[in-house]
């Protein structure tokens, strides 16, 4: 069934809304230094947020990649593996003191967006077609509707204008 995957990754998506409202109430990137230097918990405890993220995002992209393999109208996305944390990235497992931990962060950020574009990009010519299959059956049922005699104040017009 062509919508069964599509209705899953909508109600996915809808139930996630409060879980982003959440998180963009944290603070900034920026921030983190300011929380670290005050707290020294604060570090430890960004880290175990940090894989916990990673893990739901893991989960998310499989459960989608799982909905979206049920159809064949989308196109096949290679199942996503997280990129390494970025302690076990840079100069055999250990960053360099300045810039090796943030340039593997946002290795491993670009490596979620692209995934999260790839899946885009094969979600949206089945989205596109559901789309105009349901703009012709309102035209249509908008169509017949004014034709008929239930739309007088239409029928009125049309009478003005001949």
């Amino acid at each position: 069934m062509l919508l069964s995957p599509v209705l899953g990754m909508l109600d996915t998506r809808i139930r996630m809304q409060q879980v982003l409202t959440i998180a963009n109430r944290l603070p900034h990137p920026d921030m983190h230094a300011v929380f670290a230097s005050a707290n020294s918990g604060v570090h430890t405890k960004f880290e175990a947020a940090s894989a916990g993220t990673r893990e739901l995002l893991q989960e998310l992209f499989d459960i989608q990649h799982s909905l979206a393999s049920q159809s064949v109208s989308f196109k096949p996305v290679e199942p996503f593996q997280a990129p390494a944390p970025a302690a076990a990235v840079a100069n055999g497992g250990k960053a360099s003191k300045k810039h090796g931990k943030r340039d593997s962060d946002h290795a491993a950020i670009d490596a979620y967006w692209q995934h999260v574009q790839q899946i885009h990009d094969s979600t949206v010519p089945v989205q596109d077609e559901i789309i105009d299959r349901w703009n012709k059956r309102i035209d249509l049922t908008s169509s017949a509707h004014a034709a008929g005699k239930s739309f007088k104040a239409l029928n009125q017009v049309r009478v003005v204008l001949r």
